[in-house]
């Protein structure tokens, strides 16, 4: 279980803004995995704090408005849909409490919202770097972050038929057939969709990263 505690939001220049034009017909979509809480990024995967406050700060400063989950889903169904001049969709990957932790008072401070998606089939589990299911509850009700759905329990490695590894999702084991894959990853995804139904009331499912 994680021990996330809020963290501020760092002091950072005032940045230039961006001259974008506007594309209310569009949506980019930004995906950060974790965020460093100190020091340096560790990986290629990791942000610091500092670089994902000046980030999001440029975001706002250059107009953009991050749009929720729902109406992200709206528009890609090509649903009617009134979209800011310049949308954009703010997504965390893994449900890593150090992305919240970091990430909460940045939106807070700049008017922006995100997406984390989570891994249903770690939830609650003892797993010390994920946000527990009270925490995703929170953030949901603080109306700055929507949940959704990355994973059951196939966010890991398999023995792959060609040999070496791959990720569960898109890689055939040894032995196993399109049917059995297709069957397995099914399976999975339905039951972590099911649960995290049940555990973060609310959570977008049709979502998926």
């Amino acid at each position: 279980s994680s021990s996330c505690h809020r963290m501020p939001a760092p002091a950072v220049a005032d940045p230039a803004a961006m001259t974008t034009a506007s594309h209310p017909d569009a949506v980019p979509v930004i995906a950060y995995h974790g965020v460093a809480l100190h020091g340096p990024s560790p990986d290629g995967y990791t942000v610091t704090r500092d670089q994902l406050a000046r980030q999001l700060n440029a975001l706002r400063a250059s107009g953009y408005t991050a749009i929720s989950a729902a109406t992200y889903l709206r528009f890609a169904a090509g649903k009617p849909v009134r979209l800011p001049a310049h949308p954009i969709l703010i997504t965390f990957d893994d449900g890593d409490a150090s992305s919240y932790c970091a990430a909460d008072a940045v939106l807070q401070h700049t008017g922006l919202r995100a997406v984390m998606f989570a891994i249903s089939g770690r939830l609650d589990t003892g797993c010390a770097s994920c946000l527990t299911v009270a925490e995703l509850r929170r953030m949901r009700a603080s109306g700055r972050w929507d949940v959704a759905f990355h994973a059951g329990w196939g966010h890991v490695q398999v023995r792959a038929a060609q040999g070496g590894s791959g990720a569960f999702y898109a890689t055939r084991e040894p032995g196993e057939s399109f049917a059995d894959w297709r069957t397995r990853v099914v399976r999975d995804l339905n039951a972590g969709k099911r649960r995290l139904a049940r555990l973060v009331p609310g959570a977008q499912l049709r979502l998926f990263a």
